[in-house]
């Protein structure tokens, strides 16, 4: 770590530790509240009865963008059935199988709860209005491992259905093994 420090000092502003492992989580604050959403929705011109459609269209690019690499790497993206599943073990697993010591292991995908939204019609009003709720959601986990470093896992929720990110990376876990030279 101290060499790659040292050999980009100019771009380091900072180094971050950690015993085994660190997480960040991050959340697209505009979007992680109704006036925030309906903000964003003002500003791109999106009507709150095509929400549902631009919602579903954007969910779609961005799944297409993130699953793009491991097609054009060759890289496997597996959907798992249950969100109790250990995306870590089959990750370690995939990896040892295809021998993968750098880059995109793969993109592990499963429906789990997050915050959305719904769109709701007030019968006094006879308005539409936009509310949080929390439902069933698709889920990205991209497991990536990087020489001379750690293995990154991200886990995106496409579209609107969930405005958090985190991403990990294990620092003296299972791939130690991997990042060695040789």
């Amino acid at each position: 770590m101290e060499s790659f420090v040292s050999k980009h000092a100019d771009n380091v502003i900072g180094t971050l530790s950690g015993f085994d492992r660190l997480v960040f989580r991050g959340t697209l604050r505009i979007l992680a509240h109704r006036a925030g959403m309906m903000a964003y929705l003002w500003a791109v011109q999106v009507l709150l009865k095509n929400f549902a459609h631009h919602a579903e269209a954007l969910t779609k690019q961005l799944r297409e963008a993130s699953e793009q690499a491991a097609r054009r790497t060759g890289r496997p993206i597996r959907y798992l059935p249950s969100n109790v599943t250990n995306k870590e073990q089959i990750a370690r697993e995939i990896a040892e199988a295809d021998g993968i010591t750098q880059g995109l292991i793969c993109i592990l995908t499963a429906v789990e709860v997050c915050q959305s939204y719904e769109l709701v019609r007030d019968r006094e009003s006879k308005h539409l209005n936009l509310l949080p709720r929390l439902r069933k959601c698709l889920h990205l986990y991209h497991y990536t491992t990087i020489r001379c470093s750690a293995s990154c896992m991200l886990a995106s929720r496409p579209g609107f259905r969930s405005p958090s990110r985190s991403a990990s990376t294990a620092g003296s876990g299972w791939l130690a093994q991997w990042t060695r030279p040789g």
